[in-house]
């Protein structure tokens, strides 16, 4: 007996059968598409909440003033300070724009008050200052700006002029007024997060060499200019003499964020002066 031949109902009624997996199908990857958006979204809220914390709890935050050192020691010479800078491109136009919120006074300190998130909290690094002097640091690689100290270029390996050795990277991190770090920090420099009270030394030097804290550091740090003359850090962490390996008696003056008009950039160690 022949089978009844499928009238058009029935065969409506097969593909809605067939179509209901595909639509089930459909609505899962829409389910699995939406949630996915939405843990996203979770995710940079989250994120974007803790960077605002960030910038509300770690120094330097917006509003404050801290100062860090900065030495730096190619071929076993004690380079002069940074060039004084208030523009981010290196200009020292005290009105330039955009501001540069760490900035130099050729005093040999990192003057540290942000006016911006890009340069508070954890992102007041070493390598932000530097980039602003038109600078960079890492831990296979040293260029300073030609204003500065011009044709300082190397990379780990090279040789200083009339060196026999192999010279690299290296840099330690002390605090003034206490005894100078015996070992260098592995990482990269520029990564460094600044902290108030900060002596950074930066060489480029064989790794067979001591390195000696920067000559003139504590002094630079114990009378601030911009700070009335007041020290960078709490009297009571401050002693009243130099540390181990720090050799000089000289006290580096530094100039104000307002009024100074042109400033020294003497070597470290070295006695330097201001024009008002």
């Amino acid at each position: 007996m022949a089978k009844p031949k499928p009238s058009k109902y029935s065969r409506a009624r097969i593909r809605s059968k067939v179509r209901k997996p595909k639509r089930a199908g459909a609505s899962r990857g829409w389910m699995i598409s939406t949630l996915a958006i939405a843990a996203v979204g979770v995710l940079l809220i989250v994120l974007s909440y803790q960077d605002r914390q960030d910038l509300q709890q770690v120094a330097p935050k917006l509003g404050d003033h801290i100062h860090a050192y900065l030495g730096v020691s190619v071929c076993g010479t004690w380079e002069p300070a940074v060039p004084f800078f208030h523009g981010r491109d290196g200009s020292p136009d005290e009105a330039a724009t955009p501001v540069a919120g760490i900035h130099s006074h050729a005093d040999f300190l990192i003057h540290a008050h942000p006016r911006s998130s890009d340069e508070s909290g954890k992102k007041a690094t070493l390598g932000k200052y530097l980039s602003y002097a038109q600078s960079e640091v890492s831990k296979t690689s040293i260029k300073l700006w030609s204003q500065w100290v011009p044709d300082v270029s190397y990379r780990n390996g090279q040789k200083c002029p009339e060196a026999k050795v192999k010279s690299e990277v290296q840099w330690k991190v002390g605090t003034a007024g206490k005894p100078w770090p015996t070992k260098p920090r592995s990482g990269n420099p520029a990564d460094y997060h600044m902290k108030n009270g900060d002596i950074i030394a930066i060489y480029f030097a064989p790794k067979t060499d001591k390195l000696e804290q920067p000559p003139g550091s504590n002094e630079a740090l114990g009378s601030i200019e911009d700070l009335q003359g007041q020290s960078a850090i709490p009297s009571s962490t401050t002693a009243p003499s130099a540390p181990a390996g720090d050799v000089s008696s000289t006290t580096v003056p530094a100039a104000t964020d307002s009024s100074s008009t042109s400033v020294s950039s003497s070597p470290a160690g070295s006695t330097s002066s201001s024009t008002p």
